[in-house]
């Protein structure tokens, strides 16, 4: 297990380090983008983004969690998944196709009608990265896809920056989205060699898809809960409400979304080879709880502490009212990635059903509480994220501790690093109470209290936690 164990660190270094060597021109790109477009152009992406999102989940990522648990030979069962996919992604796009004009009247906004017509026309090319996505997992190849989806990002960014500054609005979005799906596609054919075709043969294919359907089911109700807030303030509170809070969350899940999308990756691949050994697969997940807690914490908890100084300085005070959204929201950000691990633990033992009933619990908290929050504004909504998922959080410790006999000093063993990043956010909050001027310049106070958060935060983190953080930056690729 020793190469496994390398294949893992190397998966993860590598995948960090293509996505640093774009993200730089990508951030600022994103951040001009926002500055140039109204919260009403992105309150119509984000509302649309959730049909689509929803379509992959049928189509595309359950299929590939069934075809990455497979492991090994997929030569018989590819072409059986890459039909399903291609089929279902023809016949949902065509259904919302359809549907679009009465989801645009139901908004109050006829706009959305023409966006969704586009993206659903393109919808279907995602049917070909199930294939070559599965493979490259399967075979620990994180290097080669971390450098194909970072060169599409990177295309992405320059096609949303060059249209918004020509004039484009919400079509700058959309552009972007439409260049990254079809350069990742392209990108991830090429380097898998993965060759692959339309069958109607369904042999043998009931447990993958028996499979499927347990983790799609799951993350449907993953994407009810983590949807909600947008589809309840868009419709409650308008759709440039939902512009405001969709940058506001996506600014705060910046770092969630990357790290989770490397972590998830590589933990989900480990947790299915060691699927036969599940006292290993514990120790593997203690570590990844240990390692993101590192990780996370003291990340979120610092940019909550300089939320609203982040969204002046990057997008400009028209976006003000995102600042709070971004400072509570990342309260909480750091909790919901280690929930990801534990259900990439669970589902690579196997136990797909056990994460679709922690998954409807989760919905049904999630959305009460969120449709409690969204009726009153923006920021009742993003607190009301915060009570529902910490209650969520403990039901979950209960579950997995009574289902894999896994300790609490298993699930909790990044409690230090909580306690010193809360420590470092409260100190930095009475700093810029007390102490800085009221009409310090934002740049100034911005840079005072990143300064005082590294100095009460970082030694400590340094003395705790060095070893592992210099193991993992001195791993050779």
């Amino acid at each position: 297990m020793s190469g496994l164990k390398e294949q893992v660190v190397n998966g993860i270094k590598w995948s960090i380090m293509a996505k640093l060597a774009t993200q730089a021109f990508s951030w600022i790109s994103t951040f001009t983008v926002i500055r140039i477009l109204t919260p009403d152009d992105y309150g119509i992406m984000a509302i649309a983004m959730i049909f689509f999102s929803l379509i992959s989940i049928f189509t595309t990522n359950g299929l590939i969690v069934a075809l990455v648990r497979q492991q090994g030979d997929i030569a018989k069962s590819k072409n059986q998944i890459f039909t399903l996919s291609l089929l279902l992604n023809l016949l949902l796009s065509a259904v919302l196709a359809a549907s679009a004009s009465h989801i645009a009247l139901w908004y109050d906004n006829q706009e959305l009608t023409k966006v969704l017509w586009v993206m659903a026309a393109i919808n279907p090319i995602s049917s070909f990265m199930v294939v070559p996505k599965a493979a490259l997992q399967i075979n620990m190849r994180f290097k080669e896809k971390a450098i194909v989806e970072s060169g599409a990002g990177l295309m992405a960014a320059a096609v949303a920056f060059g249209c918004a500054l020509s004039g484009f609005g919400y079509w700058s979005l959309i552009f972007s989205d439409i260049t990254l799906s079809l350069l990742t596609m392209i990108g991830l054919n090429w380097v898998a060699k993965e060759r692959f075709k339309p069958t109607f043969s369904w042999h043998g294919t009931r447990e993958i898809v028996g499979f499927a359907l347990n983790v799609q089911f799951s993350q449907l109700i993953w994407f009810a809960y983590n949807k909600a807030d947008t589809i309840l303030i868009g419709r409650l509170l308008g759709v440039d409400k939902a512009g405001v809070y969709n940058v506001g969350s996506e600014i705060a899940s910046i770092p969630m979304s990357k790290v989770n999308a490397i972590m998830g990756e590589v933990a989900f691949s480990a947790f299915a080879k060691t699927k036969d050994d599940i006292s290993l697969a514990k120790g593997y997940l203690k570590k990844a709880l240990r390692l993101m807690g590192v990780v996370v914490f003291p990340m979120f908890y610092g940019i909550s502490a300089v939320a609203d100084e982040t969204i002046n300085l990057l997008l400009g005070e028209n976006w003000s009212a995102a600042g709070p959204v971004v400072a509570i929201l990342c309260i909480i950000l750091p909790f919901r990635m280690l929930v990801s691990v534990m259900n990439n633990f669970c589902t690579g033992m196997g136990m797909a059903r056990f994460g679709l009933q922690n998954g409807i619990v989760t919905a049904c908290v999630l959305i009460t509480a969120i449709a409690i929050g969204a009726s009153y504004g923006l920021v009742q909504a993003a607190f009301a994220w915060v009570v529902g998922f910490l209650f969520v959080y403990m039901f979950l410790l209960f579950r997995f501790n009574r289902t894999f006999n896994l300790p609490l000093s298993t699930m909790l063993v990044f409690w230090p690093v909580f306690i010193i990043s809360s420590c470092m956010l409260a100190g930095v909050n009475a700093v810029d109470y007390w102490v800085i001027p009221v009409d310090m310049p934002v740049w100034g106070r911005f840079l005072l209290k990143v300064a005082t958060g590294a100095l009460l935060a970082g030694p400590v983190i340094l003395y705790l936690y060095g070893r592992e953080i210099r193991d993992l930056l001195k791993r050779n690729g």
